[in-house]
């Protein structure tokens, strides 16, 4: 009999849409082939399994999600099928979970693997987008564009967003594709293709991420980890399921490293809706994420229903009668097959006149509407001028036993001259039991006016939930001490089944039969090996078949397969059962000997572990099958290091920090430091060799030593001084304590003198100076420089730099030419052969009184001999001898005046007035003379320094201007008439 299955996938879409606005910043041309993209890319998204992607929505294509793979280089089973529809835009949009971020610190990538079929226009637009939106909006979104490669083959499209920074895509969780995007004159309309897998950056979550899907069978959901590590440990974790609103129990939870395994009391049927949440307890895998607790959680339900054909309109049929009321029925040959309706004979109807004309099937036994609750009609409609006004067809189901208790459903014909298929879904209805034993198929009712008289139809076949027939004798199942006999064929009447070679006694057969009112009998095999027979008696107490079930005993198992081996709980990766013999090496001075655990692929094997006494020695392993002739042997060679000799270190550290300029090849090291301490550094280092032996002797205050003692397993010493040492303060001393000239040493030369003064003959060179031959520091760490000068007059100079680097000292050797003297300075005066007693180069004028009429001879001897002496002398008594003094320079001039008097002459003073007259010069060229006191009447006398007189002249105004047309010293004599007042002014 026919079987048909037909699955009704109910998809709720979790619609996250994410959208941003346009920017662009590069274009990534996509390889032509499926293995090209970087091996950081994560599948995000795969077509009929579980994703970490969600498909949020399509718009304008077509897209089959559930096509069956038909590509050999394909691995996936299930691919989506496209086709463009007529828009501008065409997208398919991905959304990542709630919660959840794209990882795009490390990968910025994207691929999508592709399949163009060959489009009949050539001027399709050829353009693919891939678009980066966030939180539903176009405002802002990151695209990058390519082209299709090729048509007719796979290729694998890449999209790099790496021209952004990982700050510019947070936030982004859609993935859309656009396929021939902006496509305003319709180029690419129906453009059709393939998807396979989605790929991309890792995602960021905090908990762990699963898929959770109901079990096609409808009896279990599973959680399956999308997440990348595994699930490591629960603790009492509570779900909830309801089905159709009602909570179900969960009998039991199986935890597995990627999946959790709820098994539901109540079995989901098709059409039902189903919600899961998790309320309680814990689950986390190995880096601590949890999954997260959430609340009623609509479960896709991917549940079939399944129905067989009840009966054929076209054929004889074993159980099913068919009766009609108000209808005529021909068998006719079927004038249009199909692969929907591929028999070569149907059934025609011609409607008579009534209100209801019906067939009626009666089943001769019943049929289950707690599961399957769907009814399917192949039926032909051909135009004609008499369709009933009321052009239906009614499902009745019903309970012969209860004529009440019925159920119908209508469809109305809108389509024809072709086979449609009617289904009459009968989910949302609850009926109350198993006893529905009749159907009955109404056609254009009611036809109250009869329009529908004489309508032809044509039916196929009509399919249906299983019917348990009276005389149905079949078995639906077998098990042999619980454990079900796989793939039975209710037709099929001999079984063979193994029971385990330990087992004594004579396994548990049950069996179920197709119809629940048959009767099964088992007869047991007394022996084993022997015959279990299972007779199975119809409802209708007459039809009878017998199953067999021939019982052997397995052999004893000859397996000795290790699945794998442990070593102190750590999985020896090196171990493979094929090899016998293993050399385990451990570091010298081990005293542990290593423990062992073996997992077996044979429950029925054992093992047995033999351990030396101590290292080195040999671990013996054998592993002995069920069978207890068959055994496996595994020999551990435990060998031990050579003792190590290695005393090196990696690095040394100074209070944390890595000390510069380690190296294994020294063994002392200076650390300098500004000033003394009585708290030293602390030194820690680390070991290239752990088994190394150290101790450590810290040095605890600065200047100190600190030692690092290291012995190596072999004895090999080794010994690392740390000093800590105050540095001395770079020195100020600049300066030179000798120095020697033309090899001779400077006497006069004092080091804190820096300046010396040398004269030359005009007729010396530069080049014949005395050279410094020898210069002695008076600290060693000191620089200088020689600057001898090229000139004359000229200074030669050194330069001393101290060690800071800041002080600096110059000593300079002036060289000069001879210098002419200026010195107009007396040594004496002598008036008549007898010395000026009172003489003094501080004191120009003097009063002298001599005996005698005879004007004294005046004699004088100058300081510098080179000097010259010009002598005036006053020709009688009371008149002035001028002394002028020229030095040597010809320049420098004095002038010493004498009045001399003579005792037989009335004396004048010199200065008897000189506070009461004033005399000084005015504007350079004007003499003024003031009378301070009395005012008497005076003759004026102006000489040069030569003794010529300027002027000559009688005054008796208390102040006089007389003009004096030389520059110098001029001598001024005022005479009264018993005083005179003698004066050198500079005009």
């Amino acid at each position: 009999m026919k079987q048909i299955r037909l699955t009704i996938l109910l998809y709720v879409a979790l619609l996250l849409s994410h959208c941003v606005s346009a920017q662009v910043k590069s274009s990534s041309k996509a390889e032509s082939n499926l293995s090209s993209t970087s091996s950081n890319l994560t599948t995000l998204f795969n077509f009929g399994v579980p994703s970490i992607l969600s498909l949020s929505t399509f718009t304008s294509v077509e897209l089959d999600q559930n096509f069956s793979n038909p590509f050999e280089e394909l691995e996936v089973e299930t691919i989506a099928k496209f086709q463009r529809n007529e828009s501008v835009w065409s997208e398919i949009r991905w959304v990542i979970p709630e919660e959840t971020a794209f990882d795009f610190s490390t990968e910025k990538s994207f691929s999508i693997a592709l399949y163009f079929d060959q489009p009949s226009n050539d001027n399709v637009n050829k353009n693919i987008w891939l678009i980066l939106r966030k939180d539903g909006t176009t405002t802002d979104q990151k695209v990058m564009r390519t082209e299709i490669i090729a048509f007719d083959q796979w290729d694998e499209y890449s999209f790099d967003f790496s021209n952004f920074t990982a700050e510019e895509l947070e936030g982004f969780n859609t993935v859309s594709l656009f396929i021939a995007p902006q496509d305003t004159e319709g180029l690419s309309t129906g453009l059709s293709g393939f998807i396979a897998e989605v790929k991309g950056p890792l995602i960021f979550s905090d908990f762990i991420m699963t898929s959770n899907v109901l079990s096609e069978d409808g009896k279990s959901i599973a959680l399956n980890v999308l997440s990348a590590h595994s699930i490591s440990s629960s603790d009492n974790p509570q779900f909830e399921v309801k089905i159709n609103d009602e909570i179900v129990n969960v009998t039991s939870i199986d935890i597995q490293e990627q999946s959790i395994q709820l098994h539901l009391e109540q079995e989901v049927i098709y059409n039902d809706k189903v919600e899961l949440s998790y309320k309680g307890g814990s689950i986390a895998d190995s880096e601590g994420k949890v999954l997260s607790y959430f609340e009623n959680q609509l479960l896709i339900n991917t549940v079939s229903y399944q129905i067989e054909e009840i009966y054929s309109f076209g054929a004889e049929n074993n159980f099913p009668t068919l009766s009609n009321f108000k209808l005529q029925t021909n068998i006719v040959d079927n004038f249009s097959i199909t692969e929907d309706v591929p028999q070569q004979k149907i059934t025609e109807i011609v409607k008579e006149e009534d209100l209801h004309s019906y067939l009626q099937v009666d089943l001769n036994g019943v049929i289950s509407m707690q599961k399957d609750k769907v009814f399917r009609c192949y039926i032909y409609q051909p135009s004609q001028d008499n369709i009933p006004t009321n052009n239906n067809i009614k499902l009745r189901v019903l309970n012969t036993e209860d004529p009440s208790d019925f159920y119908t459903i209508t469809q109305n014909i809108t389509v024809q001259d072709q086979w449609v298929a009617y289904e009459f879904d009968f989910s949302q209805i609850h009926f109350q039991g198993d006893s529905y034993n009749q159907l009955r198929i109404f056609l254009g009712s009611p036809d109250i006016d009869f329009a529908g008289t004489s309508c032809v139809y044509y039916f196929s076949t009509l399919e249906g939930p299983p019917v348990a027939y009276i005389n149905d004798a079949t078995l639906s199942a077998i098990s042999v001490d619980g454990q079900s006999i796989e793939n039975l064929d209710p037709y099929l009447f001999e079984y063979d089944f193994e029971i385990p070679y330990t087992q004594e006694e004579s396994p548990v057969i049950e069996a179920m039969p197709n119809n629940a009112k048959a009767t099964v009998e088992v007869i047991s095999a007394e022996e084993i090996p022997g015959i279990a027979s299972i007779q199975v008696t119809a409802e209708d107490e007459t039809t009878t078949l017998t199953y067999q079930v021939n019982i052997t005993r397995a052999l004893p198992s000859q397996n000795t397969n290790v699945t794998s081996l442990s070593i102190d709980g750590n999985i020896f990766t090196a171990f493979d059962q094929d090899t016998e013999s293993y050399t385990l090496e451990y570091p010298f001075g081990t005293t542990s000997i290593p423990v062992l655990d073996l997992n077996l692929e044979s429950d029925v094997a054992t093992y047995n572990i033999t351990y030396p006494e101590s290292l080195p020695g040999t671990i013996e392993v054998v592993v002995t099958a069920q069978d207890p002739l068959v055994k496996k042997e595994y020999n551990f060679e435990l060998t031990m290091h050579p003792p190590s000799d290695n005393v090196n270190l990696t690095a040394i550290y100074i209070d944390g920090k890595e000390l510069e300029g380690f190296s294994n090849e020294e063994d002392s090291y200076s650390i300098m430091f500004d000033v003394s301490n009585s708290s030293a550094p602390y030194i820690t280092f680390d070991l290239e060799d752990e088994t190394t032996h150290f101790d450590i002797q810290q040095a605890w205050e600065i200047p100190g030593v600190g030692v690092i003692d290291l012995t190596a397993q072999d004895g090999t010493r080794r010994e690392i001084t740390i000093s800590f040492i105050v540095k001395e303060l770079p020195s100020s001393d600049a300066l030179i304590t000798s120095l020697h000239y033309d090899g001779s040493s400077m006497e006069e030369f004092n080091s804190t003198v820096f300046d010396y003064y040398f004269t030359v003959t005009e007729e010396m060179l530069p080049e014949n100076l005395p050279d410094i031959t020898e210069i002695v520091k008076s600290h060693s760490a000191s620089t200088f420089t020689v600057t001898k000068t090229d000139f004359i007059p000229g200074t030669t100079k050194i330069e001393v730099i101290a060690e800071d680097g800041i002080s600096k000292n110059t000593y300079q050797f002036h060289y000069g030419l001879p210098v002419l003297s200026s010195n107009v300075l007396l040594k004496e005066i002598r008036v008549g052969g007898q010395l000026l007693s009172d003489f003094s180069n501080e004191i120009n004028h003097y009063n002298l009184t001599v005996e005698g009429t005879t004007m004294p001879e005046i004699t004088v001897v100058t300081e510098d001999e080179k000097a010259e002496v010009n002598i005036i002398k006053a020709t009688a008594f009371g008149q002035l001898t001028l002394i002028n003094v020229l030095a040597e320079d010809g320049v420098t001039k004095n002038v010493f005046a004498l009045l001399i008097n003579s005792t037989a002459d009335p004396i004048l003073s010199l200065d008897s007035r000189d506070n009461g007259i004033k005399v000084y010069a005015e504007n350079d060229h004007y003499l003024m003379i003031e009378q301070t006191s009395a005012h008497q009447k005076y003759q004026v006398l102006v000489y040069d320094s030569n003794g010529k007189i300027l002027y000559q002249g009688e005054h008796h105004q208390p102040k006089n201007r007389i003009p004096i047309n030389v520059k110098g010293v001029v001598i001024v004599q005022v005479m009264f008439e018993r005083n005179r007042v003698v004066k050198k002014v500079l005009l």
